[in-house]
Order: structure tokens, then sequence, then C-alpha cells
């Protein structure tokens, strides 16, 4: 009877996960065209069904309607984050120096608070997959969520950090990470704090570390990625001043190298025109997504520069849409 009794609830589950949309969200907090990227991109890229939901962190009524305008044009639900949650450490801990938490231009507690103000309010309570993304990180190739998804808990890019003492992390980064609520064990417990965790300095997502340790059992798959250093100077370690003035490596031995990691014809044909800062980051054949990089412009870089950068990514995308 017990055997007959867990079957039926196996049954359910699989049935349960099968029907469900994948919930995907992203945070955007002043740039809307991404909004319109991502939206036509999944639309043309996502094999099963979703739903994708913008929390709008804008930092003004200004820029949270150029938000909102953009999201009611392509039938897209918005929710505001409360700009409240930003004076207080909402309820995690505030483990950063205070200078970081700047309430007038984007950070990492900005990001993370708006994180755990969208798990809370829809995606703990979602039945299926949440994916979890940034606002300029873009799918590039086909993709089926939900078989993707089948045999493990989480899929993200991991990152680690140590610190002179030995101590060392591993954590989910949220600018991509899918979640199956579904098996996650005790999924109110995590949180993607940035700040110090275990001694060591952590990006957004930091805090995942101690519930991945928590939860050993967790299987979670691991994207790679590739940043435009690592792409685009292929000849030479990548550090973070080299960009796409100084490159030595000649075309044939990019594109040689491109094959070499599976990049396709349209994606070579992009690395070929030299995109600065940018990113792919990619899960075997079955998960490719491109990061535009910077999409808040924390570098305070000119329109001029964005302007250019975003000319030829659109031109990409208009090919791979094809």
């Amino acid at each position: 009877m017990k055997k007959i009794l867990s079957l039926i609830l196996f049954t359910l589950n699989a049935t349960s996960l099968m029907q469900a949309k994948t919930l995907i969200i992203t945070y955007n907090y002043d740039n809307p065209e991404f909004i319109k990227m991502q939206h036509y991109t999944f639309k043309r890229f996502v094999q099963d069904e979703y739903e994708f939901v913008v929390f709008s962190d804008a930092p003004t009524e200004t820029a949270h309607n150029a938000i909102a305008t953009m999201c009611k044009k392509y039938g897209i639900q918005c929710i505001r984050v409360p700009q409240h949650i930003h004076e207080a450490p909402y309820y995690l801990p505030l483990n950063i120096p205070e200078l970081y938490h700047n309430h007038t231009t984007p950070s990492n507690v900005r990001h993370v608070h708006s994180i755990q103000y969208s798990l809370d309010v829809l995606g703990f309570d979602h039945e299926g997959v949440v994916l979890l993304i940034d606002t300029d990180m873009i799918l590039v190739r086909p993709l089926n969520i939900t078989n993707f998804m089948k045999n493990c808990d989480i899929a993200a890019l991991m990152r680690g950090s140590s610190n002179k003492e030995g101590a060392t992390i591993m954590y989910c980064w949220p600018a991509i990470t899918f979640l199956n609520m579904q098996t996650l064990p005790d999924k109110k417990t995590l949180n993607f704090n940035c700040g110090w965790v275990n001694g060591c300095s952590a990006d957004s997502g930091g805090a995942t570390h101690y519930y991945l340790q928590e939860h050993p059992e967790i299987k979670i798959k691991e994207f790679s990625s590739f940043y435009s250093g690592e792409i685009l100077c292929s000849d030479r370690f990548y550090t973070q001043e080299q960009n796409h003035k100084n490159i030595n490596t000649s075309n044939e031995d990019k594109i040689a190298f491109w094959q070499s990691h599976k990049f396709n014809e349209k994606e070579i044909k992009f690395l070929l025109k030299n995109p600065d800062t940018i990113q792919f980051l990619m899960e075997g054949d079955d998960a490719w997504f491109f990061h535009y990089r910077g999409g808040t412009n924390y570098e305070n870089l000119p329109a001029s520069y964005h302007k250019q950068k975003k000319n030829l990514i659109a031109e990409y995308l208009k090919d791979i849409m094809q």
C-alpha cells in the first residue's frame, strides 16, 4: 500500500511540474530597452510555457513609469519593488559597509533586496521552475526549460571566493539561476545576500553558500562562461584592463578557438565585430545566454558607448531571430 501511495505522489509531482509554467523573474533599474530584448528572445527561443514578470526597482517614479509603460506595451506583468525596503536591510543581515548601500545608484544591496522581495511575494510559492535573471541577460538559443531542469534542483553559474586565511566559498550567482521550487528543501531559507560570507567577500548570491552547505544533496547544473577578454583575446590570460582595442589573435585563430567551444556561425559573425565587455554563458548544448554586462551603467560610461554597443547587439539579435 505504501509503495502505491509513493508512486501516486511521485506521479502527481511529475505531472504538476510538467503542467506548471516556468516563472521568469527579472529586475529592471532604469533600462526598459532590455525588457523588449528579453520579451522577444524568450518568445522566440523558450520552447515551453512560461510567465515573464518584471520587478521594477527604479529609483524614481519617472524611471518606474518608463519601465511600466514598456511592460504594458508587451503584456508583461510589472511589480513595483517598494523603495522603503532599501532603507533597512530588509530581513537580510546587512554585512557589508554602509557606503555600498547607496539609494541613488544601483548596488548589490538593492539587487539582493529586490531578489528576496520577488521570492517572498511570488517565487517561493510558485509550483514549478523559477528563473532569476538579470535584465541584460538574453537567451540566444532554443531552450526547453522543463527538459533542462528534469534531473536537477538548481542550474546556475557558480562563483567562488577565498580569503588570505584559506577559507573558500561557492555560491549561485543570480544573474542567472534556475530554481526548481518543487524539489528544493527548506526553500524559504534560501537567500541571495551579498557581502562577507564565511570570511570571504561575495557578490550578489553569496549567502546561497550557506544553503548549499546545509543541503549537500541538492543536484546542481553548472553554467560555463566566457568573458569578452577570454573570447576575443584567446592568446593571453584575461585581465580586467584588456578590451577589444588590444587584440593580438588573428581572425583565423579566433574562429578556430570559437568553433572548438561550439560557437555557431551567427555567434562567430557577431564576435568578429569585437563587441566590448560582453559574456556568453552556456550549459552544454542546451542553454546559451548572452550577457550585455553593465546594463545599469554602474561604470558611468558615456551614452555614446552604450549606443554603439546596443546597435551592435541589436544587429546580432535581429540575425538570430530570423
